[in-house]
């Protein structure tokens, strides 16, 4: 399991092939002529930006701040996804 400073190590190449390994598939939104999915990955967040019209990820963006979700809290996805963590933090022995 990558930390956050050891996944930001990795070259964006390996960094797309853990988020597609690894990561949990949050929600999407479009940017312009780019779709950007939001991944959550072990205790952070991951954003890949990939362009339809080049056929690859042109940008990946690791955060670990929770508001930066903020802009997806219209999206259904993103709702279902607080509510069970909250479910899952309300429960006694966690």
């Amino acid at each position: 399991m990558l930390n956050f400073n050891s996944f930001n190590a990795l070259d964006v190449r390996h960094q797309t092939e853990y988020v597609w390994d690894n990561g949990m598939y949050i929600s999407s939104k479009i940017k312009e002529d780019c779709v950007v999915n939001l991944h959550q990955l072990h205790n952070f967040y991951v954003e890949l930006l990939y362009c339809k019209k080049a056929n690859k990820v042109k940008q990946i963006m690791a955060f670990k701040k929770v508001d930066a979700v903020l802009d997806y809290l219209d999206e259904p996805e993103l709702n279902m996804h607080v509510e069970a963590v909250n479910d899952i933090l309300q429960q006694p022995n966690f």
